[in-house]
C-alpha cells in the first residue's frame, strides 16, 4: 500500500504544526492538541486528516522502532509510549477522536 502524495503532505503538516519540539504549548495531552487542530479547521479539513491518520495506520510497520521513525518522518515529537500506546494505536485514537469532532461539530 502506498500513500498519495496529498495525503503525506496533509501528514507532514499536521505533525509539523502541531507536534513539533513545542506541542506543549497547545495542552498537556494530544487530545488537547487535537482540540486546537479543531478549533483552527474545517470539517472537511478535520476528516481528510482523519482519514490520512487511518491510511497510514495501516502503513505503519509492526517494528515499534520503525513506526515510532516513520511517524517522527512527519515531523512529530510527542512521545506516545508515555500514553501507554504503540504508534499504531495513538494514530487510531487520533483519526477516531477527529471524526468524532467532526461529527459533533456537524451537529451543531
Amino acid at each position: 500500500m502506498i500513500m498519495e502524495i496529498g495525503a503525506k503532505e496533509n501528514l507532514t503538516e499536521f505533525f509539523s504544526t502541531y507536534f513539533h519540539e513545542d506541542w506543549d504549548v497547545y495542552g498537556t495531552s494530544w487530545k488537547d492538541v487535537l482540540g486546537h487542530y479543531v478549533s483552527e479547521h474545517s470539517n472537511n479539513d478535520i476528516l481528510e486528516t482523519a482519514n490520512a491518520l487511518n491510511h497510514l495506520a495501516m502503513l505503519l510497520p509492526y517494528d515499534a522502532d520503525d513506526a515510532c521513525e516513520l511517524i517522527d518522518n512527519f515531523g512529530n515529537y510527542y512521545y506516545y509510549p508515555n500514553d501507554g500506546l504503540t504508534a499504531r494505536q495513538w494514530i487510531r485514537d487520533m483519526a477516531g477522536y477527529l471524526v468524532n469532532e467532526s461529527k459533533r461539530i456537524k451537529d451543531l
